[in-house]
């Protein structure tokens, strides 16, 4: 599933004044009319329609499904305000469906989904926002809870989310001796931790802090696997909005918006161990 926008009215006022100047006979020069972003081509006027799994994780997602907040909330509010949109629509929208190809009934997808050259295939991914590794949680009361290397988890009960990068790189890189169990969502996956059907998920690290965080059960993150990984906004192959959106994300990373943020709902993040791959 891995960091951060924004400035138009000048461009618009100018637009607008060579308009008003230009006679009958002047014919006004193209790029001079009003910036496209500022009325960008969305599926519901006035609105940016934003695709998002739930249950979603906190911080990222907090709050009620119509309008949640947390840092890809806030930062969704954000890019709607930077494109001139009053509102924003939200839609459930099963994570593996999120970067499928095809039609979308969404403008923007956002589930913390990893960009990857394979499902860049599928789909148009914005700027990244957001920086993030695959981290190992386990049951606090767990055997694998003091593990330090790789070698001490491979007779463990792996589990991920089906559809994810953390699923991939334990049966690429990990190589465990069972079977990795694939669950509908992250969600059901962290229940199976919980209830010991498994022993270690594997999940982006900010996700695993806060199902840790809200969990009844004590579980820990004991360490991280360093694999690089990004964030972005899925978008329909050839949408009309992805250089405006784009641009929101660059703006918002330049005028620090993105790290207030960051520092607003990953207070204090701590380094992890980290562990090696086998394969």
């Amino acid at each position: 599933m891995s960091r951060f926008v924004r400035g138009i009215a000048a461009l618009v006022v100018v637009g607008l004044a060579l308009t008003a100047c230009a006679s009958k006979s002047t014919p006004q020069a193209s790029g001079t009319s009003a910036n496209p972003c500022s009325s960008p081509s969305v599926l519901t006027s006035g609105a940016l329609t934003v695709g998002a799994e739930f249950p979603y994780y906190a911080p990222f997602l907090v709050g009620p499904q119509s309008s949640p907040t947390g840092y890809e909330g806030d930062m969704i509010n954000e890019i709607a305000k930077r494109l001139n949109l009053a509102a924003v629509k939200w839609v459930n929208i099963a994570f593996d469906q999120l970067c499928a190809p095809g039609t979308k009934k969404f403008d923007v997808g956002v589930s913390e989904i990893t960009i990857t050259s394979e499902r860049a295939k599928a789909v148009d991914f914005s700027e990244p926002y957001f920086d993030a590794n695959q981290g190992i949680l386990v049951r606090a009361d767990s055997k694998y809870a003091n593990a330090t290397k790789t070698e001490d988890l491979l007779g463990a009960k792996f589990g991920a989310e089906a559809g994810t990068t953390g699923l991939d790189y334990v049966n690429a890189h990990v190589k465990p001796q069972k079977p990795v169990s694939q669950f509908d969502t992250t969600d059901v996956t962290a229940q199976a931790l919980k209830t010991g059907t498994i022993d270690v998920q594997i999940i982006d690290v900010p996700i695993a802090a806060g199902i840790r965080d809200g969990s009844n059960v004590p579980l820990k993150i004991i360490g991280e696997f360093v694999t690089n990984e990004q964030y972005g906004l899925a978008m329909q192959k050839g949408s009309p909005i992805k250089s405006c959106v784009d641009q929101a994300i660059k703006d918002l990373k330049a005028d620090g918006t993105l790290t207030k943020l960051q520092n607003k709902y990953f207070p204090g993040t701590n380094p992890l161990p980290v562990f090696q791959p086998t394969a």
